[in-house]
Parts: structure tokens; C-alpha cells; sequence
């Protein structure tokens, strides 16, 4: 079910497009409204702080042949699982969020 950002609570897991693909995060602090709204143009919008959350995201290694020999790189990408591995800030203002649980 899509839903907005004031929406969210503490321990709700959620997708959200990122880089061309979809990626599952969990909340881990509550969301926040920004003290000082802006004041071009979006009069009436309210605007909340970046959502601490917890990301899903592989490391991918992709191998190519070259003239030289083969050629070996890494990449990190985000991914739809439930085994998150890194906490970070999502700004959510003006994305389209699905809610997957809700902590009860």
C-alpha cells in the first residue's frame, strides 16, 4: 500500500525506488518535520528530515575479458531483500513509498 512520509512510524519496513531499481528499508528513528520550511514557490508544503534507516545493499563483482586479460570490479547495489546491511538517511520528500510491514 503506497503511503506518505508523515505516515511512517518506528520499525515499518518499506520500498522505494533508488537508482533505477527498487530497495527495501526499515525505519530505525522516527520521522521528523524540518523546523524551517522553504519559502519558494511551495507555500502550504510541508517538508520532513531525511529518515534514518536501515538499507539492503550486495556487493556485486562483474568480471569482463580485455586485451590485457580479465578485468575484475566490484559494485554496491541496492536490492529488495530483508537483510539490511547498512543504516543511512533517505530523504523521502516527494518519493512514492509502499509500506511492506508495520511493527505493531
Amino acid at each position: 500500500m503506497e503511503i506518505k512520509v508523515e505516515d511512517l512510524q518506528l520499525g515499518d519496513e518499506f520500498l522505494y525506488a533508488v537508482q533505477g531499481t527498487i530497495a527495501r528499508a526499515k525505519v530505525i528513528r522516527p520521522v521528523q518535520q524540518r523546523k524551517a520550511q522553504p519559502t519558494y514557490g511551495t507555500a502550504g508544503k510541508v517538508y520532513y528530515k531525511a529518515v534514518k534507516c536501515k538499507v539492503a545493499i550486495e556487493e556485486k563483482v562483474y568480471t569482463y575479458p580485455t586485451s590485457t586479460g580479465i578485468r575484475t570490479y566490484t559494485r554496491k547495489e541496492y536490492v529488495a531483500s530483508d537483510k539490511y546491511t547498512i543504516e543511512k538517511y533517505i530523504d523521502l520528500n516527494h518519493r512514492n513509498v509502499w509500506l511492506i510491514k508495520r511493527q505493531d
